[in-house]
């Protein structure tokens, strides 16, 4: 009994003393209250391009007001501010956005796990949403020369769908392993195309300059290493083959069946936070029918559920797809076999 209390109050030492790696998280030191479009004045965090993200504050009664502003109407997470971002300006033009960063408090450590946490939301206003947020790390720091869109080779990509909403605010926790020693933090649209975005239902289209956009507010960061307090909702051992109980197919059918999508959105989520890795997926069929057709059947199983990936925002180049038919390494019932099996691994 000694022992657990022990270890608990371990648990509870190691996140009283976190430190936050992201300074200003929460937007609430500025220079002066904001007062136009060209005007970011939020301490340590800064506009890579020409496109200046807006910050609103209560110390703003009109246009860069809290919670009501010209983009929409929204309380802060914390405190009395938070800024916003076009992500998009034109769902077929990617060539203006919006990017802050930020220099981080310490570098990242190579190969080291990080915890990041988020609220984004789309602005009242805002006609177009997105199903994939982007952030990235890098070592360099990027001086505004252009209002054109940037890209980061290894930018991490955050399925949207699956984010808990939370008093208006969607709340975001991601995992990734440092692939270098970045010393800042941006915030933006990374993605080449605007395929991720899509027209929002409930829109009150007040503002003429969010009639064609994809508007975002966000506030609260949070980034330090992970510890031994933050559960791992799910992790992948590379190299080694998994599935997902609840994907499978019916008898000579390619068609995905998900009785459950947990774990399938667990895995969509780990490949976006680790754009590194790729994965591997192999089609399985049961012992009837020919070598020939099983093959032929197994490969468009597993190229079925590529085409899902794909279609939640895992890159085609990153995922490669294998016939095996019905010659699986284990004993199992011809049920069993229907299924496709994964394996992550380094480039």
């Amino acid at each position: 009994m000694k022992r657990i209390r022990f270890l608990f109050l371990l648990f509870l030492t190691i996140k009283g003393i976190a430190q936050n790696m992201i300074p200003n998280q929460s937007f609430e030191q500025i220079s002066h209250c904001p007062r136009n479009f060209n005007d970011f004045p939020v301490k340590q965090w800064f506009s890579a391009t020409i496109g200046t993200p807006d910050v609103y504050s209560d110390c703003s009664l009109t246009t860069f007001g809290v919670p009501k502003n010209w983009a929409g109407i929204k309380n802060p997470v914390h405190g009395n501010k938070y800024i916003g971002i076009f992500l998009s300006s034109n769902p077929k033009d990617t060539n203006f956005s919006e990017y802050a960063y930020c220099k981080l408090n310490e570098p990242l450590t190579y190969n080291k796990e990080y915890h990041l946490e988020f609220y984004a939301s789309p602005s009242t206003h805002s006609k177009y949403g997105t199903n994939i947020l982007t952030v990235a790390f890098s070592d360099t720091i990027l001086i505004p020369t252009t209002k054109h869109h940037l890209t980061f080779p290894n930018h991490i990509k955050i399925n949207t769908q699956n984010a808990k909403e939370e008093n208006g605010w969607y709340k975001f926790n991601i995992t990734f392993t440092a692939i270098g020693t970045a010393q800042y933090f941006y915030l933006g649209n990374f993605l080449e195309t605007n395929n991720s975005l899509f027209e929002r239902e409930i829109y009150e289209g007040y503002s003429p300059m969010l009639a064609q956009s994809a508007y975002y507010y966000f506030d609260n960061f949070w980034l330090e290493p992970k510890t031994l307090t933050q559960s791992t909702i799910f992790s992948y051992e590379l190299e080694q083959p998994f599935s997902i109980q609840n994907l499978y197919f019916d008898f000579d059918q390619y068609e995905v069946k998900i009785n459950d999508s947990t774990q399938l959105n667990n895995l969509i989520n780990y490949l976006m936070q680790n754009p590194n890795y790729m994965l591997q997926i192999f089609g399985y069929t049961d012992s009837k029918g020919s070598n020939e057709y099983n093959m032929m059947l197994s490969e468009k199983r597993a190229s079925q559920v590529k085409k899902i990936l794909n279609i939640k925002g895992i890159e085609n180049k990153r995922i490669s797809v294998f016939a095996k038919g019905e010659f699986y390494i284990e004993p199992l019932n011809d049920t069993e076999k229907r299924k496709v099996v994964f394996k992550i691994t380094r480039p």
